[in-house]
């Protein structure tokens, strides 16, 4: 396993090897791609090309693999591209029978993942423009919802099977309790990777009011100019399993912790330990002043999680997940920021104005 889509052997969703510099990519027992024609495309965009694809083979279905490459290609063959550039796009858009328009509809959701995944080759102003096109879908001849199935916002049913199949997966242990712990995060609080990294066990908080016990976060503030680390805060009420799971990852947190210092830590101190512990960095101390100076010193970010390592438990999720989209029948593409796009748009449903959308999902 590599982070972020490295050029190194890895397995399709069907558990196949898969060499990503290689020409043929052997999906399952029905699914071959031919990749050679990718030569004649400039360097970082044939690079960009294959780890996107690269993502698709682990994450997705050998047949939804399989028609992306092929579209991408017939895009190079009929435009002569070597790059994904505006000029391109708009005119084989315009080269496209309206029967056929279809093609661009799927690449259109490949085009922006591959961007989503933060791999080179897709510009913002290509991105602009795809998010500006409403693409007639081939299926029943009905225009696609103008919410992109691959990148844009979750529906409620897709919500629902993510979460099914996560609360199964958790239990036969096909996915580690911290991956469950982080996918369940970003479901439920919409909150960017960077603050979830961001919480300490103190954060969570639990008090008896009249109608029973509340459960709340308070989630550390992001993107924030000159705020220091965890200068500021917005509380979020969150559901009890929520709390429970994030108090048991953290009860896991302190656990390590404390094996690496080799005694049991006061309650104070133990508020201060990460709900997602940077292990890595944990292995260099021994010591209970150390600790502190970690979490309390002049670098207190130190043995919080990376958004790197969070960003790799998610990829993680997403090569076991069986959860399917019911607008696609195919797996549920899964990016933290689709969970913040879906929490915006079930906002603005249900009616909520820009102001109160804005505070809910942590902007200024």
């Amino acid at each position: 396993d590599t982070e972020g889509g490295d050029f190194s052997t890895t397995v399709s969703k069907d558990g196949y090897p898969l060499n990503p510099s290689d020409d043929y990519w052997r999906l399952n027992k029905d699914a071959l791609i031919s990749l050679g024609a990718t030569s004649r495309l400039i360097s970082t965009t044939n690079r960009g090309f294959r780890q996107a694809l690269q993502r698709y083979a682990e994450e997705m279905s050998a047949m939804h693999t399989y028609n992306m490459a092929e579209r991408f290609k017939r895009f190079m063959r009929d435009t002569g591209a070597s790059q994904v550039t505006v000029v391109d796009l708009i005119n084989w858009r315009a080269s496209l029978g309206q029967d056929e328009q279809w093609q661009l509809g799927g690449l259109k959701g490949f085009l922006l993942a591959w961007h989503d995944y933060g791999f080179e080759g897709v510009s913002e102003e290509v991105v602009d423009l795809l998010q500006g096109w409403r693409i007639q879908g081939n299926e029943k001849g009905a225009a696609v919802a103008s919410s992109c199935p691959e990148t844009g916002p979750l529906t409620d049913l897709e919500m629902a099977a993510l979460l099914d199949w996560a609360n199964m997966a958790v239990a036969k242990r096909d996915i580690a309790f911290a991956d469950y712990t982080y996918l369940l995060a970003l479901m439920m609080t919409a909150r960017r990777p960077v603050q979830i990294a961001a919480l300490r066990g103190r954060d969570l908080v639990c008090e008896a009011g009249r109608g029973g016990l509340t459960y709340s976060l308070s989630i550390p503030r992001a993107k924030q100019r000159g705020q220091r680390f965890r200068g500021a805060f917005r509380t979020l009420s969150i559901i009890e399993d929520l709390y429970l799971v994030l108090k048991e990852q953290h009860r896991q947190s302190v656990a390590a912790a404390s094996g690496a210092i080799g005694q049991v830590m006061a309650p104070e101190l133990a508020g201060e330990v990460p709900i997602f512990l940077n292990r890595k960095r944990l292995k260099n101390v021994g010591h209970i002043d150390e600790l502190e100076n970690l979490l309390l010193g002049s670098t207190p970010d130190r043995l919080h999680a990376t958004t790197g390592t969070l960003a790799y438990a998610l990829q993680r999720c997403a090569r076991r997940s069986t959860a399917r989209s019911e607008r696609t029948g195919e797996f549920i593409r899964l990016a933290a920021t689709r969970f913040r796009h879906t929490r915006g748009t079930k906002l603005r449903r249900e009616g909520f104005g820009a102001f109160i959308i804005a505070e809910l999902l942590d902007h200024s």
